[in-house]
């Protein structure tokens, strides 16, 4: 049998990863993959540092 590596990367994703979807209204994904594209960064990257930011500030807003 064949090795079949996207088969593979399917399932090792659905077992390690989460999936979160968002609707954008048309033209503006675009719009901000462009602007990751400029901070050196993938649409992925982004989010999740944005909200790792965002829930670190707000966790450090509320422990004081």
């Amino acid at each position: 049998m064949a090795y079949d590596k996207i088969k593979y990367n399917n399932e090792y994703n659905k077992k390690s990863y989460d999936r979160i979807t968002i609707l954008l209204k048309k033209g503006e994904k675009e719009k901000i993959k462009e602007w990751c594209k400029a901070h050196n960064k993938s649409l992925n990257q982004m989010m999740v540092n944005l909200i790792s930011e965002k829930m670190k500030q707000d966790q450090e807003g509320s422990s004081g």
